[in-house]
């Protein structure tokens, strides 16, 4: 059974929806729609029942994640053909929707998940003060309600406009999420990404309930100018027998499977992001990017 949810009367969940509608809004509006606002707002906020958590997108694609310290379930819930117009898009696509998750879709589909809960848990513990980690575990077209481990749910009804056309999703966590939230400032600053609020987008078919006004803009990343960022460059592997490494030595050579004449890679938190060749700098060794790799590439990188 679906019952309404009293955002008013839940402080954490409140300051909680909105910083999550203000980082939808940046990351569908960066990476999927070219900068086009996407107008993401709540639709509808209810407590549901795992039977009922899928109603409205049955057959439809669910992303599933974990919070990571608690083991609480969290995850994103689409209609196969948007989620797979959305991952298309995203690979710089023309946004050709499918009625099934084929490989590529589902790489994407995790992509987008995992962008937009690195975002929240940064934000979480910049404007909360409250330190969420996330790991998305899987995108599939069906999930069994004997697969759901929670006894009840809080789903936040999402309605967007993605490249011209609505669509509504469905975000969903364990009924004990908002144990994790409990909060004595509800206040979320309005010029979190962006410098003024814009009117929400009209409603999907079947959509209900009032809409917020949100943050929207250009994106402000002021939070995240401290945060740190393992920045790696790789010239190459090698794979040794434990006999031979025990016996290296100085003067010993190990040949690397990279050729001498290829560019080299530089990884943010180990992901491969550009290609580029060793430089001298000062005294020092630098990296001269050569290359950036695209975001399709990126994508195909998740399945190496």
């Amino acid at each position: 059974m679906r019952t309404p949810l009293d955002l008013a009367a839940e402080a954490g969940l409140k300051q909680f929806s909105d910083l999550i509608t203000a980082i939808l809004n940046a990351n569908f509006r960066d990476s999927i729609t070219g900068g086009e606002e996407p107008g993401v707002a709540i639709a509808d906020a209810v407590h549901a029942a795992p039977e009922d958590l899928l109603e409205g997108f049955e057959s439809g694609t669910i992303i599933t994640a974990t919070e990571e310290k608690s083991g609480f379930d969290i995850g994103l819930i689409f209609k196969t053909q948007d989620i797979t117009r959305m991952a298309d898009l995203m690979l710089a696509g023309d946004g050709e929707s499918k009625d099934e998750l084929d490989n590529d879709s589902k790489d994407s589909a995790i992509e987008i998940a995992n962008m937009y809960l690195g975002a929240v848990s940064a934000a979480a513990a910049t404007q909360m003060d409250k330190k969420l980690g996330f790991k998305v575990d899987n995108a599939s077209k069906f999930i069994s309600v004997a697969a759901l481990p929670a006894d009840s749910y809080i789903t936040f009804d999402f309605a967007a406009n993605i490249k011209g056309s609505p669509i509504q999703f469905r975000q969903y966590m364990d009924e004990n999420f908002s144990s994790l939230l409990e909060t004595q400032d509800s206040s979320v600053p309005m010029d979190f990404f962006g410098d003024a609020p814009a009117e929400p987008a009209a409603a999907a078919s079947g959509g209900g309930g009032a809409r917020q006004a949100l943050p929207t803009g250009n994106a402000n990343l002021d939070m995240l100018m401290d945060i740190d960022i393992p920045v790696s460059v790789c010239m190459g592997s090698a794979k040794l027998f434990l006999k031979d490494i025990l016996g290296l030595g100085p003067g010993n050579i190990i040949e690397l499977d990279q050729n001498a004449d290829e560019l080299i890679e530089l990884t943010v938190n180990e992901k491969l992001i550009a290609r580029g060749e060793v430089v001298i700098v000062d005294g020092y060794f630098g990296f001269r990017i050569k290359e950036i790799i695209s975001r399709a590439e990126r994508i195909k990188k998740l399945k190496d």
